[in-house]
């Protein structure tokens, strides 16, 4: 990763929370049924686990719309970007469709200053970063707030795009 000084011309640093709405998610009660097996795709990190593609359409449940309204989960728009922040760290996709994600994910709703995949590989990229301001005795988890004080750095949108478009290859 680059340090604050070695920036190219045209680039800023952000914080990750300067770039996009970070979303938690949340899950609703598994004891009422109603809430369940509905429309609206729920992703899990255990969905993610040997999961190979940089996009999700679903996961192996989802919930109804009942159950998003009897909930903390919330309805991440497409384009935006997962990050699991605990069970494990680390795991990241791009929605491609409107879902929602448990509580075991910090979520990304980019701005029109970031393409979502150059934040797919710049998420990639800072796991261990994420895992060393992390918390917690039974497992690790990064908090809301530490998610959105990482720092990013960001080129023009042109920039951003053919990097992701090397990577990609």
């Amino acid at each position: 990763m680059m340090n604050r000084n070695e920036l190219p011309e045209g680039w800023v640093w952000k914080k990750l929370g300067e770039v996009g709405k970070i979303i938690s998610g949340g899950t609703p009660s598994t004891t009422i049924p109603e809430y369940w097996n509905g429309n609206i795709s729920w992703i899990t990190p255990a969905d993610l686990s040997g999961y190979n593609s940089m996009y999700i359409e679903k996961g192996r449940k989802s919930i109804t719309a009942l159950g998003l309204q009897n909930s903390s989960a919330r309805l991440i728009p497409k384009e935006s970007v997962l990050f699991s922040s605990r069970a494990p760290i680390g795991y990241v996709v791009i929605a491609t469709q409107d879902v929602c994600t448990n509580q075991g994910f910090k979520s990304v709703v980019p701005n029109k200053s970031i393409s979502s995949v150059y934040l797919y590989y710049f998420l990639k990229a800072s796991k261990g970063k994420a895992e060393k301001v992390a918390s917690g005795t039974t497992f690790k988890e990064i908090s809301l707030r530490s998610f959105s004080e990482l720092d990013i750095p960001l080129p023009p949108l042109p920039t951003q795009r053919r990097i992701a478009d090397i990577l990609d290859k």
